[in-house]
């Protein structure tokens, strides 16, 4: 018999975790591209700079690092992976690493994953010294630092 004190927790397939936003994907989470299970189609890319809603804040705040995340349905901050009629994860077995973290019951272990190495665009392209310099170039001509000084010359 489980104590009460010591309630083993279970996932209840609520969904709140996946209808509050979707993951931001992490180094480790680049298998699932090389796996096919994402792709670029599936995810979006946060630049260093821009200023976004922090989660874990509460707060807007400015990225200190690039992010990329997965999309979100249309008009909602609904993860494209969940499957709201079936109230599950469409790539549950395979699900990236802030999903596996995170237990609404034990907010360390979600919180554990916070620092962990962000993919970046970088990260995905490295087998393509194009893409890799078209972005570079595009980040020297127009990060968000650079376009605020811009926009102070004005």
């Amino acid at each position: 018999m489980i104590e009460p004190d010591n309630k083993e927790h279970v996932c209840e397939r609520c969904g709140e975790c996946c209808v509050n936003g979707s993951p931001t994907l992490h180094l480790s989470d680049f298998k699932l591209f090389e796996e096919k299970i994402v792709t670029l189609n599936n995810v979006y890319t946060l630049r260093k700079g821009e200023l976004v809603y922090d989660n874990v804040g509460e707060e807007l705040d400015y990225l200190k690092d690039e992010m990329i995340k997965v999309k979100e349905l249309p008009g909602s901050k609904t993860c494209i992976f969940y499957d709201s009629d079936d109230r599950g994860c469409s790539i549950y077995s395979t699900r990236p690493l802030q999903c596996v973290k995170f237990e609404c019951w034990n907010p360390k272990k979600f919180f554990s994953s916070i620092n962990e190495e962000k993919l970046s665009r970088e990260d995905l392209f490295h087998q393509s010294p194009t893409l890799k310099k078209i972005i570079t170039t595009y980040e020297e001509k127009c990060s968000y630092e650079k376009l605020g000084e811009l926009f102070e010359e004005t």
